[in-house]
């Protein structure tokens, strides 16, 4: 489940809060802050769960993209921070926490016709894709 050739970096984001990014920010995407999961052992972050957004200003945070379908034809990335950290995550860092989230169903779910790892938004069902509904099943969308 490597992402290869950076295939899934328009569901990941990697940046610093600031004062401006806390309502939302000046991207129209929608917000959801979800619960942070808890940091390595000794880490002085475990006790700041749940977070806000302002308890964030000025950290680096990780933030994935699901799909929700406002408008046929038309997905909007409605984005939930995953994990954040007082410095600038090294690059290792950041590689074990795009592939942890690739294993969280509740963001990506794996076609059982094609085996390709899909965004939630791009799922038919639990089990199915998009394409391989298109495809296979005759679902047009």
């Amino acid at each position: 489940m490597k992402d290869e050739q950076g295939q899934f970096d328009y569901f990941f984001r990697w940046r610093i809060v600031d004062e401006d990014s806390s309502s939302g920010g000046r991207e129209s995407d929608e917000y959801e802050l979800v619960e942070i999961p808890l940091p390595p052992e000794g880490s002085p972050l475990e006790e700041d769960l749940p977070l806000s957004y302002e308890q964030l200003i000025g950290q680096w945070v990780f933030e994935v993209a699901t799909l929700e379908w406002p408008h046929p034809h038309e997905p909007a990335r409605k984005w939930h921070i995953i994990n954040h950290w007082a410095e600038e995550p090294s690059t290792e860092i950041r590689r074990q926490a795009e592939s942890a989230i690739l294993q969280d169903t509740r963001y990506f779910k794996t076609c059982s016709m094609c085996n390709s790892v899909t965004n939630v938004g791009y799922m038919h069902s639990d089990k199915v894709c998009d394409g391989c509904a298109e495809k296979h099943l005759g679902i047009i969308h």
